[in-house]
Order: structure tokens, then C-alpha cells, then sequence
């Protein structure tokens, strides 16, 4: 993931501390559940490395189940299926 949306996201939540967050990965292309689930870890853990309170972090993989592009006809539909995203919830 890029360094500096990681960096981002921190800078978020630790300027924020009245906001938990939903750390939510997907895939592209076929059902890949655990793939979902390692692309959202690893956003979470890299925030917990920078410090962020692990109580105010959650992770959940949906494998192609929330596509952003459907059918997925080209490469570039396929990338923009392959992410994560945040839902960020206020305390």
C-alpha cells in the first residue's frame, strides 16, 4: 500500500480520536476471501505500528462481494476492485 495513504489515514485517526475505524479490503475477479482479509490486516497493522490504538481498529475482508465496477471488463476495472477502503465511525 502507498506510504503516504497509510500516512494519511494516521494522520486522521490520531488528529481524531473521537473515530474508530472499519478497515475493509476487497478483490477482484473471483471469490478470494483470505486475500481480502490480508490486504485489510495489512493496513491495520501498519496503523497499530504507527501507534493507533488497536481498540479503535477493526479489519474485515468481503472478497468481490462489494465491487466498485461491475462487470469488471478491463484491467482497469479489475484495479479499482482490488482495495481497501476505511468506513470511519464517530465515537
Amino acid at each position: 500500500f502507498p506510504v503516504t495513504i497509510v500516512a494519511k489515514l494516521f494522520e486522521f485517526l490520531n488528529a481524531n480520536t473521537n473515530y474508530t475505524a472499519l478497515v475493509r479490503g476487497h478483490v477482484c475477479c473471483m471469490d478470494d476471501y483470505e486475500l481480502s482479509v490480508k490486504r485489510a490486516k495489512a493496513v491495520y497493522d501498519a496503523l497499530i505500528s504507527k501507534g493507533i490504538n488497536k481498540n479503535r481498529l477493526t479489519f474485515k475482508g468481503y472478497s468481490n462481494t462489494l465491487p466498485m465496477k461491475t462487470p469488471e471488463l478491463t484491467e482497469e476495472d479489475r484495479q479499482l476492485n482490488r482495495r481497501v477502503d476505511v468506513i470511519f465511525h464517530k465515537i
